[in-house]
């Protein structure tokens, strides 16, 4: 830095020589003989320095070094503004603004600005509740043993409701819904909550909502949840394999709900359950629908042959989306009666119960002859 401004000072304030271009270089070669002044002036008459002190020059000329650092370039450019009053350097302050522009930030990346959390605005669901909005986010009060039933096999969502607390929906109360999707079923809940914990170390200090996919006794697992302005929403999804049957009763899933009310130091605990199934199983079809030989009446419809009533599952293209992989075998059981499945039941090995439940769906979709008798078919593929 030393060096260059000194050569700048002397280009603006030196008068001009006289000296022959002999004579100078001969100054200039006692100069670079000197250690440490080679570099540092040159004779006044010098065509380098004429071309300074003239305001002729360019980057090179006034020792502009584009590898130093970026604060040095932009020193260089203040002292080549000030001590050039020349008209070409007043001309050239366009480009001087944008060079130092370069060269004060254009060539590193700058650091983004860090807004504190608390310098945003508050979310809507941080703000309390007006009596309107409490009032409709209430919902109905379930029945405390009530068991909501689910057809894994609808491709609609049904839904239910939970018991409320024992001082009233505004409390607590909250509704649950329920979906059959290609992972498992994806349960759903939205509660009205007067007051919210959702940080505590146990169920006793803190809102929590459990699923058991298997009921009670069963390993549970723990809802997610998220406050809302009039409480707090939450969802989780129970995999197929960690379903038990799947047909008749189904699986009963328990939901366990605990609200906490910190200020008066309680814990309620209420309970929903939800049994999903795909319907009717074919054993439970059959004991249903008893065989009768009334010898006083001629037998409406003739029986069905084998080929007939197997003619629908011949092959297995009926449930060709449902994954049935190779080294997987699947027994199909269809009680069949006038022309449709009055139950099925589809066992598959190794155990795959979405592979199950898909056969399941597809073979009640089945049209059969029509007969009154009641037929079970079997079929193994």
């Amino acid at each position: 830095m030393g060096p260059w401004v000194g050569r700048r000072q002397s280009a603006q304030t030196a008068p001009q020589s006289t000296l022959s271009p002999r004579d100078a270089r001969s100054v200039r070669a006692r100069k670079a003989s000197v250690p440490g002044q080679g570099r540092a002036t040159l004779p006044y008459g010098s065509p380098r320095t004429q071309r300074i002190a003239s305001g002729r020059t360019n980057r090179s000329a006034v020792g502009w070094n584009w590898s130093t650092p970026l604060q040095t370039r932009a020193v260089k450019v203040v002292y080549l503004v000030t001590m050039r009053p020349s008209t070409s350097a007043v001309a050239s302050l366009p480009f001087v603004a944008i060079t130092m522009a370069l060269a004060c930030g254009g060539g590193e990346t700058a650091t983004p600005s860090r807004t504190p959390v608390d310098a945003h605005p508050a979310s809507p669901s941080g703000g309390q509740p007006t009596p309107a909005e409490v009032a409709e986010a209430q919902k109905p009060c379930g029945a405390a043993d009530h068991v909501h039933a689910h057809d894994l096999n609808s491709g609609e969502a049904s839904s239910t409701f939970a018991p409320c607390s024992a001082n009233g929906p505004r409390d607590y109360s909250a509704i649950v819904r329920i979906q059959t999707i290609d992972e498992g079923v994806h349960i759903f809940i939205d509660a009205t909550d007067d007051e919210v914990t959702l940080l505590g170390p146990d169920v006793k200090d803190r809102d929590v909502v459990m699923v058991y996919p298997k009921g009670k006794g069963s390993q549970g697992v723990e809802v997610g949840l998220v406050k809302t302005k009039t409480g707090y929403s939450g969802d989780k999804i129970v995999f197929w394999n960690d379903l038990g049957t799947l047909t008749d009763e189904g699986t009963r899933i328990d939901m366990a709900i605990f609200d906490h009310d910190k200020s008066a130091k309680t814990t309620e605990e209420m309970h929903v359950a939800l049994a999903v199934s795909t319907g009717k199983s074919c054993e439970r079809a059959r004991d249903d629908n008893p065989q009768t030989l009334d010898m006083r009446h001629k037998q409406a419809t003739p029986d069905l042959t084998r080929e007939q009533l197997g003619a629908p599952m011949r092959t297995s293209s009926f449930f060709a989306n449902c994954g049935l992989s190779d080294n997987e075998k699947a027994d199909i059981c269809i009680a069949v009666k006038l022309g449709k499945a009055l139950g099925v039941s589809v066992t598959v090995a190794p155990q795959d119960n979405r592979v199950a439940a898909c056969i399941d769906r597809s073979a009640r979709r089945l049209s059969f002859p029509v007969s009154d008798n009641l037929d079970v078919v079997r079929q193994t593929f």
